[in-house]
């Protein structure tokens, strides 16, 4: 088992108050509504979660994510998340600014790191191709975010 890892971050704007942006990363449940592949999502307490994703198999390999994610904030302009156990890393947080009146920019950065069924020397073979899929998801689940938010006019 080999985990590769991945990061993405970006920035965008919505059309929503930080404090419903806040309120929107702080809760599990509200997340899965705007994520894609879910098998099973079982809410744990107010701030954690287990996911279990739909299986993925590319290029003959095969990855079923079940892992549980705990969601902390020390502050409204910040939500952070950490998987906590499973086999597969997630390690994030949003940062949360007001740019205007109902509009709020999120700085978004998010690593995962998948515990693939692979060697060592298959790993270096597939990285590129797997951290580029996984990138690809986080991307299209924030496009679905803006979508829920309400996109605005950078």
């Amino acid at each position: 088992m080999v985990k590769i890892y991945a990061t993405e971050e970006r920035t965008l704007r919505v059309r929503a108050p930080v404090s419903e942006v806040h309120a929107f990363f702080l809760d599990p449940q509200r997340v899965r509504e705007v994520s894609a592949d879910v098998e099973s999502f079982e809410r744990l307490d107010e701030h954690r979660a287990r996911w279990v994703l739909t299986e993925k198999v590319e290029k003959g390999v095969r990855f079923h994510a079940d892992y549980t994610v705990e969601y902390q904030s020390e502050h409204e302009g910040h939500v952070a998340w950490r998987s906590t156990s499973g086999n597969m890393d997630v390690d994030g947080e949003v940062k949360l600014s007001s740019v205007g009146p109902q509009c709020t920019e999120i700085c978004y950065r998010e690593t995962v790191g998948p515990d693939l069924p692979i060697t060592k020397l298959t790993a270096i073979l597939f990285k590129p191709i797997v951290a580029r899929e996984l990138r690809q998801d986080i991307v299209r689940f924030l496009d679905r975010v803006i979508a829920r938010l309400g996109g605005a006019p950078d």
